[in-house]
């Protein structure tokens, strides 16, 4: 027992988190310190003595292991600890005392004493009384910037010009603003997104003058930084400086000219006014999120020395947002990543952005087939809406092309169309479709198969009520042979599947209950991309047919050229259905679905007594979304992507699962991919803990991925077919480096 201070006990596992993120050491301890203090609470002062505490420890222990090393030459635990306790005291050294400091306190719920802002004596650039501003939005849900422009540093300078309501206005971009021009490509690291300071865009030359009185105390090539003083200094970036160190400045002196534009820098020319406390030795212009409640505390806004307002709260925070959404919206509603979601403001192509302005890659929204906010897509949506949008029973042009253009991307006998809303809709009314066609009820499908949420395709998926359901079903064996009954490396495995469904098949005809209908995705998504024994499907098809059926394609999620080397998932299986249903591809997100079938077939549901019709089914804007959408994946080449891309997935996925025996298996075919995880190897321990752990770990590392399966353990990898063989590179080392350094 050792009589010691109880912050100590907080210490400890602070530098061991450090080791464990050394890209973001600062952020791991402030987790272990948000933990600590939530069971047994701190006091301020304690709090205020953690930065020394941490910084001892980690002393403490380099030395110590440094002297273990020397007393035991020949133990390689001891000589393998030197390294790793350096490290963390590096690690630990580079966090400023300030900082961590401010950090812990925001963590515990304690705040810095704020330190009195110094009062302004002249302007900051000669004339400013006689010039308006003008307030730019370069956070994440700007309209300034459209179409993933704010990566394009001309195309933000055009439009902070185009800010200008004058020739003498200022565009002034605010203290505090989460900006999506600072996020860049996704990366492991989170990026430095908030803004420390309030920029002025003027014209590089511009003479940049003194606020207030005080002396120098740093010149770099492009700031200078002054005491103020108070307990704040100020610094003004983004300058080239007419002073040296030491010099004394008088209220209105010039302290240098705005400097041109570096080359790469995401903003035009500008001068950057931060306001910050005397003992921090180094100002970045903007910092990570994570950190963000810390370094505003040492950073306060500079807006009242420039006579602006200050910049306020802006959008509403992350918890008022989730509260909101859980008081109003119905409880069956999950969320990815509970119960800490990110925000998400924004996509462009490949990737995601949150509210504070990070980009992740996004691999599991297939329903952006072409890419999130595709400009043509947007502007075929709103140009129609420009003109009308009225339901099918009017005549127009749109529906009729673009359901030719439908029947063009499908085999004989394929060649009549349905549009509807939804995938549900779609697998719905092709249920209905095949009862009218064969006047029987009976549904063949797969145990736990996913295909919509209306009452006769819910059925379907649980099972319940086979016999009083409008479409009982009929679950058969799902034939995966990875961890089905019958699996690879048996050469019956092929048939087994086949066996057991055509005699499932037989039974219900032997009932006197034959099947209406089989329906099934020829690939299983909801499993995973996994892919059916080769001719499963010639066989079964056939077996139904025999019975009297028809044969439905669900290719909501696995069609539309995301398998690369086909079109439609049915191809690889060598069959053509009755019934084909689409959605989600269809419109890039906006509702359009579609049946696709025989014109006899789609005869037999014409009734006398009503049409069919939909009203916001097949109208003028989502025929010419649908248009849109084939057109871009016909231009972009997305099909094509898809195969490319999808097979240097596969040879990156390879070796992870030959040596990790948590990735038990990959599935799958072009960019319908799935990467099963369990535990030792075993196809029968599903490792759906550390699947959801995992998960969170990836968006850690700039990843949005989830998990599927019917144990919610195999990691959908399913994205916009504009990704590209980096984005995947980015995908599979995060991927590894989370199996082998840990979640």
């Amino acid at each position: 027992m050792t009589r010691s201070w109880l912050a100590a006990e907080c210490a400890v596992p602070a530098v061991a988190a450090v080791e464990h993120q050394p890209g973001s050491a600062l952020q791991g301890a402030v987790e272990v310190v948000r933990g600590f203090h939530s069971e047994m609470p701190l006091l301020d002062v304690e709090v205020a003595a953690l930065p020394a505490l941490i910084a001892a420890r980690a002393i403490l222990s380099a030395l110590g292991c440094e002297q273990q090393a020397v007393v035991e030459p020949d133990n390689p635990y001891a000589l393998e600890s030197v390294d790793g306790a350096w490290s963390r005291l590096a690690a630990v050294a580079a966090i400023p005392f300030p900082l961590a400091h401010a950090a812990f306190a925001s963590a515990c719920g304690f705040a810095l004493p704020a330190a009195p802002l110094p009062r302004p004596a002249a302007p900051l650039l000669s004339g400013w009384d006689d010039r308006a501003t003008s307030v730019l939005d370069l956070s994440v849900a700007t309209e300034m910037l459209d179409f993933g422009a704010w990566r394009d540093p001309d195309a933000v300078a055009a439009a902070i010009a185009a800010r200008q309501q004058s020739p003498a206005a200022i565009p002034v971009a605010l203290h505090g603003e989460r900006r999506i021009t600072a996020g860049g490509d996704p990366t492991v690291d989170e990026p430095s997104t908030v803004h420390l300071g309030t920029d002025l865009f003027v014209a590089a030359g511009t003479p940049v003058l003194a606020p207030v009185p005080g002396r120098v105390l740093r010149v770099g090539t492009r700031e200078v930084v002054v005491a103020t003083g108070g307990d704040l200094v100020l610094r003004l970036g983004g300058i080239t400086p007419a002073v040296g160190t030491a010099h004394w400045l008088e209220p209105g002196a010039v302290v240098g000219t705005v400097a041109a534009r570096r080359p790469g820098a995401s903003l035009p020319a500008h001068v950057h006014v931060q306001l910050a406390r005397q003992h921090l030795e180094e100002l970045p212009d903007d910092a990570p999120a994570s950190l963000a409640s810390a370094w505003l505390q040492l950073c306060p806004d500079p807006a009242p020395l420039l006579g602006l307002a200050p910049a306020g709260t802006g959008r509403p925070q992350p918890e008022a947002v989730l509260a909101r959404r859980l008081r109003f919206l119905a409880s069956p509603y999950a969320l990815y990543y509970e119960p800490d979601p990110p925000r998400i403001e924004r996509g462009w192509r490949q990737w995601l952005y949150d509210a504070d302005g990070r980009p992740y890659l996004d691999v599991i929204n297939n329903i952006a087939v072409v890419g999130h906010s595709h400009p043509r897509i947007e502007a075929a949506a709103a140009r129609q809406l420009r003109l009308v949008n009225v339901n099918s029973r009017f005549l127009y042009e749109a529906i009729g092309r673009f359901t030719e253009r439908l029947v063009a991307l499908v085999p004989a006998p394929l060649d009549t169309v349905f549009l509807v809303n939804s995938g549900s809709e779609a697998n719905d009314l092709a249920l209905q479709l095949a009862r009218r066609a064969t006047g029987q009820r009976d549904v063949v499908c797969f145990q736990g198969a996913y295909h919509g949420w209306t009452a006769a395709t819910n059925v379907l998926m649980t099972g319940a009520d086979r016999t009083g359901a409008v479409h009982p079903a009929h679950q058969l064996v799902k034939p995966n042979s990875y961890n089905g009954p019958y699996r690879r490396g048996d050469p019956a495995t092929v048939d087994r599947y086949a066996d057991e469904a055509c005699a499932e098949i037989e039974r219900m005809v032997a009932q006197g209950r034959p099947p209406g209908a089989f329906l099934c995705e020829p690939l299983l998504g909801n499993s995973g991309g996994v892919t059916l024994p080769d001719r499963y499907l010639e066989r079964v098809y056939a077996a139904v047919r025999k019975a009297g059926g028809v044969c439905i394609a669900d290719e909501v999620q696995v069609g539309y050229g995301r398998l690369g080397r086909h079109f439609w998932a049915f191809e690889q299986q060598g069959v053509v259905p009755d019934i084909l249903t689409i959605a989600k591809s269809v419109g890039n997100g906006y509702p359009v679905a579609a049946v696709i079938t025989t014109r006899a077939i789609a005869d037999q549901f014409r009734q006398p007594e009503r049409s069919f019709f939909a009203s916001v089914a097949g109208t003028p804007v989502a025929c010419e979304v649908g248009l849109a959408v084939l057109d871009v994946m016909d231009d972009e080449g997305l099909q094509h992507n898809a195969m490319v891309v999808g097979d240097h997935l596969q040879s990156r996925l390879e070796p992870i699962v030959a040596e990790h025996p948590l990735a038990g298996a990959s599935h799958g075919i072009g960019l319908y991919r799935g990467i099963e995880l369990v535990r030792d190897g075993d196809p029968d321990r599903p490792a759906s803990e550390e699947a959801a752990a995992i998960c969170e770990r990836m968006r850690g590392l700039g990843v949005i991925v989830q998990p599927t399966g019917d144990f919610s353990n195999v990691l959908k990898v399913k994205p916009p077919l504009c990704i590209t063989t980096d984005d995947i590179d980015f995908l599979v080392d995060a991927l590894e480096r989370t199996l082998t350094g840990g979640w």
